[in-house]
């Protein structure tokens, strides 16, 4: 009978570990997979109140995260190292806060970000001069995301 309480005990908290959302013991949420929903939480989480252009960012800049940058360098935007390359993260969040801590040194620089896409043409954020309609394009409807900034 003991033995049959364990072996329960640890599938529920082997269940519970491999859940996307894990409570911390701080109380926040922890998001442990990728998803476009886990992102749009964790963007939110760091301030991001509109956060579906950067989930368009994130999904051009990754081919919807099956990039060998997204899963192997974590690297969620194309962001760059400082020595050059791209820049690798531990995991997605922490690509994610480097962003965020991008965005705000722009901020800081006296960009305003009223219009998201028109704040990535000010600060030349990619070369390709279709970029910004490429974000447009992706259809975040198909996945149940929907927008109202289109």
């Amino acid at each position: 009978m003991k033995r049959l309480f364990f072996v329960c005990f640890f599938v529920l908290l082997s269940l519970k570990i491999t859940s996307p959302l894990v409570e911390s013991s701080t109380t926040l949420p922890v998001y442990k997979e990728l998803t476009i929903e886990s992102l749009i939480r964790y963007l939110r989480l760091n301030g991001i109140d509109n956060p579906l252009p950067i989930v368009r960012q994130a999904i051009h800049e990754t081919g919807w995260f099956k990039s060998r940058a997204c899963l192997e360098d974590n690297n969620l935007f194309g962001m760059q190292a400082l020595s050059g390359g791209l820049a690798i993260y531990r995991d997605w969040k922490e690509s994610v806060e480097a962003y965020c801590s991008w965005l705000q040194r722009r901020i800081k620089e006296g960009h305003l970000i009223e219009d998201y896409y028109t704040f990535l043409i000010a600060v030349h954020y990619a070369e390709d001069p279709l970029y910004i309609k490429k974000l447009k394009g992706i259809k975040l409807e198909s996945v149940g995301i929907f927008d109202i900034d289109q």
